[in-house]
């Protein structure tokens, strides 16, 4: 009995860790600095648990991306599978990625512009521009080291793959990926076959493969097979709206306010006496 109750033990706990691993371990830690809504737990669970944790997070604006890819981030550090983490930003956004990582996840950033920084080979969590990151100072080491995670925001900025942007991410080596966009197509397909290329490449085949099978126009403005493509998208891509989420937004409303300028406005300037 003694060697029974010993394996059933056994089998329980591999059963706690299974299902410990199936959710996110790090929620309660979370949730005492941040809120965190239904929807960015799921999103976060399936780019970890069926998404190998590579997926492009498109929620529309307000939807709160940056929240869910920090839960990524935070369950993958937990797991011991994220240790050298790069996230790439717009300049103007570093600072307050730098600002929240350490904010509502704990995590300490160095950013690109820091006095502290010596360089993308000598720490192993950075925030940078991703156009200081494409500079040809910097490109070199980025590429050389195989990354953990890897995080871009406003990710649409690498939709043409002939810019320095779309080189750099395709080049970078990363165990995991997420970007963030609430544009994933701007102009045409093409856009978002080069997106998920690089988080997932020939998902969709060849760019020949995808024009024949997808694009009803050379400048791929019209879609073909919508219904065909939602499988291999549904590998990769988490769109949410606002109706999908059970968030309410007030609707936008314009008003116009006329105003009188102040009477020292009409008056004409004085002649000067010279």
């Amino acid at each position: 009995f003694a060697a029974l109750d010993m394996h059933l033990l056994n089998l329980q706990a591999h059963r706690l860790r299974a299902m410990r691993h199936d959710g996110i371990t790090t929620l309660a830690q979370l949730r005492r600095k941040i809120k965190i809504l239904p929807h960015q737990v799921k999103e976060a669970i399936k780019v970890l648990n069926q998404m190998g944790g590579r997926g492009i997070l498109a929620d529309e604006v307000g939807l709160g991306k940056t929240i869910e890819a920090g839960i990524v981030m935070k369950e993958l550090i937990s797991r011991g599978k994220a240790r050298s983490i790069l996230i790439l930003t717009p300049a103007s956004l570093a600072g307050q990625w730098q600002e929240e990582l350490w904010n509502k996840f704990g995590e300490r950033f160095t950013k690109h512009d820091d006095m502290e920084f010596q360089g993308f080979s000598k720490h192993d969590k950075i925030v940078a521009s991703i156009d200081t990151a494409k500079s040809a100072q910097h490109y070199p080491d980025i590429i050389a080291r195989e990354w953990d995670l890897v995080i871009v925001d406003e990710a649409h900025y690498l939709k043409n793959k002939k810019t320095q942007r779309y080189s750099l991410a395709d080049d970078i080596t990363a165990r995991h990926a997420l970007m963030l966009t609430a544009t994933p197509i701007q102009n045409n397909l093409i856009e978002l076959y080069n997106l998920i290329n690089l988080i997932k490449p020939g998902l969709l085949g060849t760019m020949q493969n995808f024009e024949d099978e997808y694009m009803g126009d050379a400048q791929g403005r019209v879609l073909l097979h919508a219904q065909r493509l939602q499988t291999p998208l549904q590998q990769v891509l988490l769109p949410n709206r606002p109706s999908e989420t059970g968030l309410q937004f007030p609707d936008p409303r314009a008003e116009t306010h006329p105003a009188k300028p102040p009477p020292r406005w009409y008056a004409r300037p004085q002649a000067s006496p010279h």
